[in-house]
């Protein structure tokens, strides 16, 4: 580093590291969460009670919701045998971003970091308006920023683990009130910590615009903004570049999603129909506004339940990718050299 440069750093789980030395990196995954609270929410129905079968895994990809168990990623040994396939693959990080209300566990999560050598950025924040905890509920905004930023500074509880991001910050569509205030809060607890906001955006609306309207008005960068789960919106290209005009980073982050998404039998796009919008992206000089991930979030995605696994952008997409005609700085900049804009913070 040159004399006089600012010093800057990427807070994992295990510590503070150069931004650097996160090479490729997920944007939005999960390693250990319970998500079962959003059974009621996705209103899929239950079907299956008896133990978790490879057959119940197949019928899940129809109807995720079947059984219970399919919402719980919560088994430190297959997390660890998972991600040492997306490290052979070449991965180096991963943005954790399972909120307090599905089960975030910084001690689990930095657990599985120090057995794989993954870096993992924790992310802070609330979810959807309808898993808010009591107390986010009854909050003001003043009060949800303080705990945040008091996290950020401390870590999380007794934990001393430190979040590195915001996120993943749950809207709907439309916005509800609640999550409304959420975003202006964490505007400004981004503003007090220069932590990046990670969105969830509903995957079948389109509210990317007024999401990000909000945490505009409330006074947040929009350079250190990701909108998120976009692949479903790549029927709206005009959309895509409009937003990333205004300076806010698009979340490519549903890659691999193979199985029905907020409703039986409703798919996403595929990979290679997303990649194809990238392409067009990046041909516009977009390469700069876009990160990449896959939201792990249920069981069936990962291998040993017939899923990809975290490996899967590397091993498939990519190719697919070059094989469109993706180059090489171009996919650098959508795996490393973004990632490492938007995680990093003044030292």
């Amino acid at each position: 580093m040159t004399a006089g440069a600012e010093r800057r750093f990427v807070q994992t789980v295990q510590g503070p590291i150069d931004p650097s030395e996160l090479g490729i990196t997920l944007a939005h995954e999960h390693l250990w969460m319970d998500s079962t609270p959003l059974l009621a929410v996705h209103g899929y129905p239950t079907k299956a009670t008896g133990p978790w079968d490879a057959a119940i895994a197949a019928e899940a990809r129809w109807n995720p919701g079947v059984h219970p168990d399919n919402y719980r990623l919560t088994d430190v040994g297959a997390a660890v045998a998972e991600l040492e396939l997306y490290v052979r693959a070449g991965g180096r990080s991963i943005v954790e971003l399972t909120p307090p209300s599905l089960g975030r566990d910084p001690r689990r999560v930095r657990e599985i970091a120090q057995r794989t050598g993954v870096h993992v950025v924790l992310g802070a924040g609330h979810y959807l308006e309808l898993v808010h905890e009591p107390w986010v509920a009854a909050a003001s905004e003043a009060e949800i920023a303080r705990r945040l930023v008091a996290e950020v500074r401390d870590g999380v509880s007794d934990t001393g683990i430190r979040p590195g991001v915001f996120g993943e910050i749950g809207t709907s569509d439309p916005v509800r009130p609640g999550e409304a205030r959420v975003l202006r809060a964490v505007a400004a607890a981004s503003l007090e910590t220069g932590l990046a906001i990670s969105v969830h955006l509903h995957p079948w609306g389109h509210e990317g615009a007024a999401v990000l309207d909000i945490l505009v008005a409330a006074g947040s960068d929009p350079e250190r903004v990701i909108l998120g789960h976009l692949n479903t919106a790549i029927d709206r290209p005009a959309d895509l570049r409009a937003l990333a005009d205004r300076g806010a980073t698009l979340g490519f982050d549903l890659f691999g999603f193979d199985h029905s998404l907020l409703g039986q039998g409703r798919w996403p796009p595929s990979d290679r129909d997303v990649a194809t919008v990238i392409l067009d992206l990046a041909g516009d000089g977009y390469a700069d506004r876009i990160v990449l991930g896959q939201d792990i979030g249920v069981r069936t995605r990962l291998r040993r339940w017939g899923g990809w696994g975290y490996a899967h952008l590397l091993e498939h997409v990519v190719p697919v990718m070059r094989e469109l005609g993706i180059g090489d700085d171009a996919l650098d900049a959508m795996l490393v050299r973004n990632p490492a804009r938007l995680l990093s913070v003044r030292a």
